[in-house]
């Protein structure tokens, strides 16, 4: 008996904790640093991807694009889980999400054609670039 009273204290506690306003702008703090962070990562995924691209012609450039479109359609809308929350958009501003995931689906697809290639399977024109490390990107 006295551990579901103290599991019902806790759950008291926890929820009191959520209804406070400092604890209400912490965690929009920490939402904020997360949302800036999937953005960096996403923005150094879309340089990965770029530098890729450049070595290839307009062909790879196709059958990116059209991985993405699969992958948008599978997936559905964007949205993401922080906390234990779900959220489909940021702040009222859904292109944000949209940017984030649709470059992090281009840098899958273009991991998807490397690992294709690093196993001689060839996919339109993909080449490795010559000028970096086709598993980092970094330059050689």
């Amino acid at each position: 008996m006295e551990a579901k009273s103290k599991k019902r204290a806790k759950r008291v506690d926890a929820l009191k904790e959520l209804v406070e306003p400092k604890s209400s702008r912490q965690f929009e703090r920490r939402l904020s640093n997360f949302i800036m962070e999937m953005d960096e990562k996403s923005l150094e995924r879309e340089q990965y991807t770029q530098a890729i691209l450049r070595e290839n012609d307009d062909s790879v450039a196709d059958i990116v694009g059209h991985m993405v479109e699969s992958m948008e359609r599978m997936d559905g809308a964007p949205r993401f889980v922080f906390e234990g929350q779900t959220f489909n958009q940021i702040k009222g501003e859904s292109d944000l999400l949209a940017r984030i995931f649709n470059r992090n689906y281009r840098y899958l697809a273009v991991r998807i054609l490397v690992a294709l290639a690093q196993l001689d399977v060839r996919l339109g024109a993909f080449n490795f670039p010559q000028k970096s490390c086709v598993s980092c990107g970094r330059g050689v």
